[in-house]
């Protein structure tokens, strides 16, 4: 079974390849895909709610709760050797 959480994706903005300009430095490109917070954000907050949910039963409360776990997890990962930021 998967449980891969179900982000919300239908506001990526993707900017048509017309309009990007193409320069010597790679650094002056516009991004062209920018992950939504929002919806990641929103998504966490629904499995909190269904896990904690009197309503749904435990089977369906730990499957919540695997996919905190997995996004977590995840969060983590991709942590590992993130880079230091002078505002950190």
């Amino acid at each position: 079974m998967d449980f891969t959480p179900l982000l919300a994706l239908d506001k990526l903005k993707v900017m048509p390849l017309e309009e990007i300009k193409l320069t010597k430095d790679k650094w002056n490109r516009p991004i062209t895909y920018s992950p939504d917070t929002k919806g990641a954000l929103q998504a966490i907050e629904d499995l909190r709610y269904e896990m904690h949910n009197p309503y749904n039963d435990g089977f369906t409360g730990s499957i919540m709760k695997r996919r905190l776990v997995q996004i977590k997890e995840t969060v983590e990962k991709a942590l590992v050797d993130a880079p230091t930021y002078s505002d950190e």
